[in-house]
């Protein structure tokens, strides 16, 4: 179970909301105030005759923030965003919660993908990677019986 952030001070409420959800309300309002706010993405995983499609949900990410790896049968997809320098001709801040950002998952893939053909692309806040099946050729014959 997630502890409350260390950031602020807990509150009996705090408790009861992590006792009753199994999470911090900072977990669920997006306020984790972890290092490098690292969390696990929400999926989605589609199977249908040709592919595999994963749908991670990845909002305020860049297209260039991310990294999708295969090694073996393991499908790594990570993202990262660093915080902005400060530029002194915006005025000084009075509250900043601008921070770095991650997320991690790995998916151990079935037998029979195509690995050499996985595709991946970034839309509105969603990752979608494709991974195709190997379609292994029907084999037809007669068969003698003797």
């Amino acid at each position: 179970m997630k502890s409350v952030s260390s950031n602020r001070t807990a509150t009996p409420f705090d408790k009861l909301f992590e006792d009753f959800f199994g999470t911090s309300i900072d977990n669920v309002l997006g306020r984790d105030m972890s290092p490098l706010n690292h969390r696990l993405p929400a999926t989605n995983i589609i199977e249908n005759d040709d592919a595999f499609t994963l749908e991670v949900s990845a909002p305020g990410f860049d297209k260039g923030d991310f990294s999708v790896n295969l090694e073996k049968d393991i499908l790594s997809i990570e993202a990262k965003t660093e915080e902005k320098k400060d530029d002194e001709s915006t005025g000084k801040f009075h509250l900043k919660e601008f921070r770095h950002r991650s997320l991690k998952r790995n998916f151990t893939l079935p037998e029979h993908i195509d690995g050499e053909n996985i595709s991946a692309k970034y839309e509105k806040g969603i990752l979608f990677v494709t991974i195709p099946k190997v379609v292994e050729p029907k084999i037809s014959k007669n068969i003698e019986i003797g």
